[in-house]
């Protein structure tokens, strides 16, 4: 009996480290802006948002993600390569944000595995256990965050990151992790150039 327990938890283990992300709604990290373009305005009622993108962000209105309606997704790129994509889900009034927090990180701990990186911030008044949370997040008085995290070979971690944000609406990031990074030292050269 204690055999066959230690043979589920390796082949459990292995399965959950074994999972890999590589993209994001079927768009392979690393795609051309072009190739995002084409694939999301193929969906319907989707629009480029014109007033956000920019020239290394596309945004994308009209467009709903896992059955809900979005604000907006985006997708940044370096190099022209995809590599972090943004998703903002609207909360409506009837809506309790932290109700849909809790719905959606059950579906991602359902789909990938039961994330243990969870984080909550709270400002005063409010703190933790005081029954108070769906108050404090409309507030814009707590956060809530989760991150689901994927190795990328021998390479920096791939992951998904959920947040409350100020009571208004939940982002869900999707990252590769190694574009990030060079995306993170070229800002960094570009902010210091003028030392």
């Amino acid at each position: 009996m204690c055999r066959l327990l230690f043979v589920f938890t390796l082949l459990y283990s292995t399965s959950l480290f074994s999972q890999s992300l590589d993209g994001f709604i079927g768009i392979k990290f690393g795609s051309s802006p072009e190739t995002v373009k084409k694939i999301i305005l193929a969906k319907p009622n989707a629009e480029l948002e014109k007033e956000h993108t920019k020239e290394n962000t596309l945004f994308f209105k009209g467009l709903t993600f896992a059955g809900r309606e979005v604000l907006m997704i985006g997708f940044k790129f370096i190099d022209n390569k995809f590599y972090d994509a943004i998703v903002g889900l609207r909360v409506t009034s009837s809506t309790k944000i932290y109700e849909l927090y809790k719905e959606i990180k059950t579906e991602l701990n359902n789909k990938y595995f039961v994330t243990t990186d969870e984080h909550e911030e709270y400002k005063s008044p409010y703190k933790k256990g005081d029954g108070l949370t769906e108050q404090a997040i409309q507030k814009g008085k707590a956060n809530m965050y989760a991150y689901w995290k994927f190795k990328n070979g021998d390479l920096d971690t791939n992951y998904i990151g959920l947040g409350t944000s100020n009571g208004f609406f939940i982002s869900l990031n999707y990252r590769n992790g190694v574009l990030a990074k060079l995306a993170e030292e070229k800002n960094k050269a570009e902010k210091n150039k003028d030392y």
